[in-house]
């Protein structure tokens, strides 16, 4: 599993790799919500797995 579902306690895993599954979320360190699939990675780039604490 890669992360645990927004919608119940489940685990999820696999991407679509199209924008469309909801699978791939990832945090810049600045809070931002992004679809790892579909955003391109830049130098200096700081990226999280879990949401920062006082994400929604």
């Amino acid at each position: 599993a890669l992360r645990s579902s927004e919608f119940g306690p489940e685990p999820r895993a696999g991407f679509c790799l199209m924008g469309a599954c909801q699978d791939c979320w990832v945090w810049q360190e600045e809070g931002p919500r992004l679809r790892a699939c579909t955003t391109l990675a830049v130098e200096g780039m700081r990226l999280r797995t879990t949401p920062p604490e006082n994400w929604p």
